[in-house]
Formats: C-alpha cells, sequence, structure tokens
C-alpha cells in the first residue's frame, strides 16, 4: 500500500484555516488618560478639603468587550475603574481638592460593564460608570464614543466622557463643592 502525504502547501493551508476558526483573544485596558478633558466640558467650580477616590470594582473582573470576526477583545473592570479613578483625581486636583486615600469624603466609583461595536468605518465602545457619594447618592453615567481608528482610541475616550459626565452632575458637583 502507498501511503498518500499531503503537500506542504496543503499543510500550511490548514493550519491557517485552524487558526482563521478557532480565532484568538487580545485585551485591552485603557491605563492612561489620554485624551485631555478640555476645561469647556466640565463647568467651572472649586470642590474643598480633601476626598478620597475609591474604586469599587475588584482586579481580575474579566469582561468580554467584543468578540467578532473570530476575534475577542476582552479587559478587566476594575483596570478600567482604574483609569476613571485617574481622571477624577486629575480633574479634582485642578478644582482645589485634595485626594488622598483617607478623606472623609468619598466618591466610590465602578465601570461596571462596557461592550464595543465594529462597524463600518467606525468603531463605537459604550460603558456604564456608576458614582456613589459617601451620603447616598448614587448615579450610572453612559461613556459613549467612537473611532473611525482603534479601539483603543474608542475604549480611552469613552471613559473620557463617562467622567465629564459625572463631573457635569449637579448633585455630584454640590457634593464637591461641599
Amino acid at each position: 500500500m502507498r501511503e498518500e502525504r499531503l503537500p506542504l502547501v496543503s499543510k500550511a493551508l490548514i493550519f491557517l484555516l485552524f487558526f482563521a476558526v478557532a480565532g484568538c483573544t487580545q485585551y485591552y485596558n485603557p491605563t492612561e488618560t489620554t485624551f485631555p478633558i478640555n476645561e469647556s466640558m466640565v463647568p467651572a467650580f472649586a470642590g474643598k478639603g480633601t476626598i478620597t477616590i475609591e474604586s469599587m470594582q475588584p482586579h481580575g473582573k474579566e469582561f468580554v468587550l467584543v468578540s467578532q470576526s473570530g476575534t475577542t477583545w476582552k479587559g478587566d473592570l476594575g483596570k478600567w475603574t482604574d483609569t476613571a479613578v485617574n481622571y477624577l483625581t486629575l480633574e479634582l486636583t485642578k478644582r482645589n481638592l485634595v485626594v488622598t486615600g483617607t478623606a472623609q469624603k468619598k466618591l466610590k466609583v465602578s465601570i461596571t460593564d462596557a461592550n464595543a461595536i465594529f462597524a463600518t468605518w467606525i468603531i463605537r465602545c459604550k460603558l456604564n460608570l456608576r458614582v456613589e457619594t459617601d451620603d447616598g447618592y448614587v448615579r450610572e453615567f453612559e461613556g459613549n464614543n467612537t473611532s473611525p481608528g482603534t479601539l483603543f482610541r474608542a475604549a480611552d475616550g469613552a471613559v473620557m466622557k463617562a467622567v465629564v459626565a459625572a463631573l457635569n452632575d449637579p448633585e455630584i458637583v454640590a457634593y464637591l463643592e461641599k
């Protein structure tokens, strides 16, 4: 009996087809405050005293940002929340608040979910940012951003826009001014 062997090209095609069908997983967590918040985006206010900005989202809470065309993008909601905390720290410091880890006045924040959509010529990322003051005010804000270029820009911009929405909330501003 003669054993037939697949030519090298056929083996390579089968190998590539396997990986195309199996897909792959990528990870993205915004880690920088990539998009500076323009002064005109947030009302002028001056905070008083010290404040603690506490992340309520533990690290390791993995989620699927988008799964499309054989590729799945995942992230860690704790790391996404850290980026929101960094934005808030930058903005509140500009407004005369001292951000420490031990202040009586607290903002508790968490990004509770995020998702992305790839469409023709555009990538959209939407997320929810939950903000709670220590006097019991709780509200969720949507960050919704599009990018014609990359998922990274869409995601980073969505975090920034959610923080901007929180800093435009009259109840949160009043709390920060106390």
